[in-house]
């Protein structure tokens, strides 16, 4: 029985870690895409309000890409919180974005929706691994 929990908990890192790798991929290309609709309606945009929209994005894709070089569970879910918050106020400042009417609808609709569902994946990430940490203590 315990080889076969044993086993059922490296299949679940091996799964956790390759979500991370997609977490991390997906961050990196959101961030991308952040950055470049800022620079967009920079023009027209506060500098405070493209800054802080920078920093969101900037801060996310470094947590996210941190989390993926922890070996230690703890450490892990505490930078995947970190990318969760700051996944939500960058979801929050581009809402924002939309509703002042700075960026078209159909271009910041995708955005937002990734942003969403990275943070539901990394929710779920953070749920699993204080699972597996529970169950391994």
């Amino acid at each position: 029985m315990a080889a076969r929990e044993g086993s059922a908990i490296r299949t679940s890192r091996l799964q956790g870690v390759q979500a991370l790798h997609d977490i991390e991929r997906r961050a990196y290309e959101l961030t991308l895409a952040v950055v470049e609709l800022v620079r967009q309606v920079e023009p027209e945009l506060p500098q405070a309000l493209a800054d802080r929209m920078i920093v969101a994005a900037t801060n996310f894709g470094v947590d996210a890409s941190e989390a993926l070089v922890h070996t230690n569970p703890k450490t892990q879910v505490t930078k995947l919180v970190a990318a969760r918050r700051t996944t939500r106020e960058m979801a929050f400042l581009l809402r924002l974005l939309k509703g002042i009417k700075m960026a078209a609808d159909p271009g910041i609709r995708p955005l937002i929706e990734e942003a969403a569902a990275l943070q539901d994946e990394l929710t779920s990430l953070i749920v699993r691994t204080r699972q597996e940490m529970e169950r391994e203590s």
